[in-house]
């Protein structure tokens, strides 16, 4: 995400409108991440990526809880990405050791 700047920023965290359901509130809260590019006339580029991160629980009482939400979808991938980088590694090691 770009600043007042123009430079790129990490992520903006943005909570979104409540959702009451009985005597619970519901707020969901999201990051936003992206980038933007100038473009030539009137056209312009620009990436942005809405993750939910957490939905945070008031009670009736007043109390709060966090309930984090976890993607397990991208931690599977990131996995099977980290397994075969090692598996090309090591057969790139053996490889060189046979020759």
């Amino acid at each position: 995400m770009l600043d007042a700047r123009g430079k790129l920023t990490r992520g903006r965290r943005l909570e979104l409108p409540a959702l009451t359901i009985g005597a619970r509130t519901l707020r969901p809260v999201a990051r936003l991440s992206g980038w933007g590019a100038g473009g030539v006339g009137n056209r312009a580029s620009a990436w942005l990526q809405v993750v939910p991160v957490e939905i945070v629980v008031r009670e009736h009482d007043g109390r709060e809880c966090r309930v984090r939400l976890v993607d397990s979808t991208a931690s599977v991938l990131r996995a099977i990405t980290g397994v075969a980088l090692l598996v090309a590694l090591l057969g790139w090691v053996v490889r060189r050791a046979w020759t």
